[in-house]
């Protein structure tokens, strides 16, 4: 079981960036990853998902840092 990180532990927070990571990863399309590195003419990576579904997988990550005040600005 996780815990919670307090908001100044650093560790904490890149354990939750880690995990958000691993969270695209599993949602990844290879196919469509190629595609917008070759639109970006091959200077990035990708993992080819759309604004629209990174949104929703990111939600609860923003959702959970919104709630314990570890985001600067307003997402």
């Amino acid at each position: 079981m996780m815990k919670k990180a307090n908001r100044h532990d650093r560790r904490g927070a890149y354990h939750e960036k880690n995990e958000l990571f691993q969270t695209f990863i599993a949602h990844q399309d290879l196919e469509r990853a190629v595609q917008m590195k070759a639109y970006m003419r091959n200077q990035f990576e990708f993992l080819g998902i759309p604004a629209g579904p990174r949104r929703k997988l990111s939600a609860p990550f923003f959702k959970e840092a919104r709630k314990e005040k570890r985001l600067i600005g307003s997402f």
